[in-house]
């Protein structure tokens, strides 16, 4: 881990910063996710199966372009539209709930597809499609 201090001369610089704090200090906890029973089969294989993943899509995509990720899966233009620190939480999940969705729903594409491989059922991905969602826990 990295630290490094900074040292403010400035009580105006002070300030602003603890604006900034105040203002996008948040406590909101949310989880992204189903309760579709296959979903972990489809996302990770087993030993029968490839993966076809649809969450860990989603991370990379929100870590090549954070801004870019919440703006394109949520009803934002931009980043500084999000008002405070728990509607930056709640963007971000739904965010992530809108995509991973996006990325389930592909899965019934034939190049993604379970079941396109002879040995491989088909599955009909809309339940779990269906069923993500970004739930407030606090």
């Amino acid at each position: 881990m990295v630290s490094f201090d900074i040292e403010l001369a400035s009580a105006s610089v002070r300030e602003s910063l603890d604006d900034l704090i105040d203002e996008w200090d948040s406590d909101a906890i949310f989880v992204t996710g189903t309760d579709v029973s296959y979903a972990i089969y489809l996302e990770m294989g087993t030993r029968d199966m490839p993966p076809y993943p649809f969450f860990r899509p989603a991370i990379v995509q929100f870590k090549a372009d954070p801004e870019g990720f919440i703006i394109g899966n949520t009803a934002f233009n931009s980043i500084r539209e999000i008002p405070n620190g728990d509607q930056l939480v709640r963007a971000l999940a739904t965010a992530f709930a809108n995509q991973i969705t996006a990325n389930a729903s592909a899965l019934s594409a034939v190049e993604r597809s379970p079941g396109v491989h002879p040995e491989h059922p088909k599955r009909v991905t809309g339940t779990l499609a269906n069923s993500i969602e970004a739930q407030r826990v606090r």
